[in-house]
């Protein structure tokens, strides 16, 4: 699972890569990748989380030891995950809806990670710590393009006020 979610992050990143240098097909190839990983986050996070196998995730008998609020933060996870990678996706390809989906999803992950430091520092379980981890990494991530994208939107706003001046 880990490899899955590695693999398409590298695919993600690459893309971002090739679209900077404006080669062909870059943007769908972002897009795909981005929303394959909202996907994989949205789905398989309560195994992801919980360190289970693909091959494990099929047997019931593996779940008999991981507990209700594991599968219940895990999904939670997965789901704020997921709409960061859309919001990272919308923010990279500078669409419509792009500032309120980052500031959404960066208030679902503070609160899916206060939940889990919370717990971790409780429990001191692997499964928030993993949870944790990708959370704070996407949070700083979301949070950075945010403020870059603000940033180009008034330069943007202030290039075309000055634009119409010249014009008059």
């Amino acid at each position: 699972m880990k490899k899955i979610e590695v693999g398409l992050i590298c695919l993600f990143l690459i893309a971002c890569v090739l679209y900077i240098k404006h080669w062909p097909m870059a943007g769908p190839l972002r897009t795909v990748a981005a929303m394959t990983l909202a996907q994989f986050y949205l789905v398989l996070s309560f195994s992801l989380f919980n360190d289970l196998g693909f091959r494990k995730m099929f047997n019931s008998t593996n779940y008999k030891s991981v507990k209700a609020i594991h599968i219940i933060v895990a999904v939670a996870a997965g789901m704020s995950l997921s709409i960061s990678m859309l919001s990272i996706l919308f923010l990279s390809m500078r669409w419509p809806g792009n500032l309120y989906m980052s500031f959404v999803s960066s208030i679902m992950l503070i609160v899916i990670s206060i939940v889990s430091l919370i717990l971790y520092v409780v429990n001191k379980e692997k499964v928030y710590k993993n949870i944790l981890s990708r959370t704070f990494t996407t949070l700083c991530l979301v949070i950075i393009l945010w403020s870059v994208t603000k940033m180009y939107y008034e330069i943007d706003i202030e290039q075309f006020k000055s634009e119409i001046e010249a014009s008059r």
